[in-house]
């Protein structure tokens, strides 16, 4: 192989892995961008979203999850749950074992991923039957019965 020969493919070479990579620093902003919607998406959930690796350990958690189970990063969830959760009287609802309020914990996983991790869905329950009530029966908003009675108009009736 001559000098010219070995010129050119070093170019060839060389142009390939310009487009490689371009290509990789496309990719790199592709992921960046997703990351960032996929935590505004579990920011914004009101459900608790557990991310657990293939061992079982948790990965990554949401703000709802954080508020109900606290801390729980690189923790083992089985270990966890066995400890966190207490079967109530009504089947497929957890309480939270040592909290004083009356939360109702549904939990649903997904079926291992292919990268071996799973994801756990906490929903509460008790809050969804409180919200529910508060929209089919609303209090009355304090603030225009306040001005409705402080008004001349209503003081002279």
């Amino acid at each position: 192989m001559d000098a010219a020969s070995l010129a050119e493919a070093f170019q060839v070479f060389a142009r390939a892995s310009d487009e490689l990579t371009q290509a990789y620093s496309g990719l790199q902003g592709q992921v960046s961008v997703l990351t960032e919607r996929l935590d505004l998406l579990l920011a914004a959930l009101p459900a608790g979203v557990v991310v657990l690796d293939q061992q079982g350990k948790v990965e990554q958690v949401n703000r709802a999850a954080q508020d109900m189970l606290g801390d729980v990063t690189n923790v083992d969830w089985q270990g966890f749950a066995a400890g966190a959760f207490v079967a109530t009287d009504t089947p497929g609802e957890w309480a939270l074992a040592g909290k004083t309020e009356d939360a109702r914990i549904s939990i649903s996983a997904t079926a291992q991923t292919m990268t071996g991790g799973r994801i756990v869905l906490l929903h509460d329950e008790q809050k969804e039957r409180i919200d529910r009530q508060q929209k089919d029966h609303p209090r009355p908003d304090h603030h225009r019965l306040a001005a409705t009675i402080s008004t001349p108009r209503t003081l002279s009736v």
